[in-house]
């Protein structure tokens, strides 16, 4: 009974002033025993858009005092930041938002990265895990088909990650990565398979030599700051015998420079 008095209170706070004030007057004429049959009530009107309440699909959680612990999160979600709240493992209810398209997970101190746990994430398209504990990412990540076909960001940086996965390679979608901050020696020695690649960050980072297939990416954006890379100094170049290239050699360069 309690139950349904909370509902009817609910429909009539939700109600429209005017049709409440006809149907309350209804009601009191019924009690005093009037005959209420040629009394004609209006037809409910539809419901606005702005009286209806529209599902949450963003989220931003900036400090562990508001982190939901006691209730869920909304299911509708796309967007989803939990950030500073010294997170160490990912909450398994993530893992549950079937809409996820953005997740970031940045300034906390997640050490590991469950693999069985983001196929579950059928849609993410960027993932965000910058300033973690991060000491390597799981190539069986990388081998995910909802990361191959669907992630096209990913930021690792300022982690102690010391070397990529040759199965990253295997993102055919992805169009940022960010690395900065590592403890990278190389490149993974096929990351020219990364077609799509536009940006690409690894600033401050241990890397001297880039691999062959680095020429074949199309980057629009490349930043490379503070890598100890071999430098050519001028003794070098005094102490070096130069040579007219031969002819095969020009043709081969030719060859290379205009393919």
């Amino acid at each position: 009974m309690c139950c349904i008095f909370m509902f009817h209170c609910l429909f009539y706070v939700q109600a429209d002033p005017l049709q409440l004030k006809n149907f309350l007057t209804l009601i009191r004429k019924a009690s005093l025993g009037q005959n209420i049959d040629k009394i004609n009530l209006s037809t409910l009107a539809p419901a606005s858009n702005k009286n209806v309440d529209k599902p949450k699909t963003k989220m931003t959680v900036t400090s562990r005092k508001d982190y939901p612990l006691t209730k869920s999160f909304p299911s509708q979600l796309e967007y989803l930041q939990v950030s500073q709240c010294r997170m160490k493992k990912i909450d398994s209810r993530i893992f549950q938002l079937k809409k996820l398209l953005h997740l970031d997970l940045s300034e906390n101190v997640i050490e590991e990265l469950p693999s069985s746990s983001f196929s579950q994430l059928n849609i993410l398209q960027e993932l965000k895990l910058c300033a973690n504990k991060l000491q390597s990412l799981p190539s069986s990540l990388c081998l995910l088909p909802n990361w191959k076909q669907c992630l096209s960001l990913l930021d690792l940086s300022n982690n102690s990650i010391t070397l990529l996965p040759v199965q990253l390679c295997e993102l055919d979608n992805l169009v940022t990565l960010k690395v900065d901050q590592n403890k990278l020696e190389t490149f993974p020695p096929t990351i020219g398979k990364l077609r799509k690649l536009k940006y690409l960050s690894a600033s401050q980072n241990q890397i001297d030599v880039l691999p062959c297939s680095f020429m074949q990416l199309r980057l629009e954006h490349l930043d490379l700051f503070n890598n100890p890379f071999a430098d050519v100094t001028k003794s070098d170049l005094e102490e070096t015998e130069w040579q007219v290239p031969s002819l095969v050699e020009c043709c081969a360069r030719m060859i290379r420079k205009n393919r």
